[in-house]
């Protein structure tokens, strides 16, 4: 049997270090399921990014994202 994911309004969906910045995107807590947000978390070092986005890649378990791919 294969395991099914299930997203729920407001759930992070995933992760990305984007140079010197972790952006957080997340379903919309109020539309439907096309709609989506991002937050943007300022760091100050690209490497300060990668390890915040594995971070969170790993607590949610989502696989990070690097932009652009040499960060």
């Amino acid at each position: 049997m294969e395991a099914t994911t299930t997203t729920h309004k407001g759930d992070i969906v995933a992760v990305q270090a984007n140079t010197k910045e972790v952006w957080i995107h997340y379903q919309s807590p109020t539309g439907d399921s096309s709609d989506f947000g991002v937050l943007v978390m300022p760091c100050l070092t690209n490497e300060q990014a990668l390890v915040i986005a594995k971070r969170l890649g790993e607590t949610l378990g989502l696989d990070p994202q690097f932009y652009p791919s040499d960060i």
